[in-house]
């Protein structure tokens, strides 16, 4: 969604566009989705808004998945 959001905003239409919220998923960004009255505010602010919470990235990365590779 975060970068989805950026996108919807781009389209041309009388209706607003739809696009899917997934709360439990605002916790891995360092810039979460802000939703008032059913409308996603956009992101006013450069970038695209998918910056990972590094404390989100330790309490999910799966353990020698994503890390930093090293050679013997």
């Amino acid at each position: 969604m975060q970068v989805h959001q950026h996108l919807v905003g781009t389209v041309v239409s009388e209706a607003p566009p739809l696009i899917e919220f997934i709360p439990w998923t605002q916790d891995a960004f360092i810039e979460r989705s802000v939703v008032r009255e059913g409308y996603l505010e956009r992101p006013q602010g450069p970038g695209a808004s998918t910056a990972i919470d590094p404390a989100a990235r330790a309490r999910w990365q799966i353990p020698g998945v994503g890390g930093t590779c090293t050679r013997e």
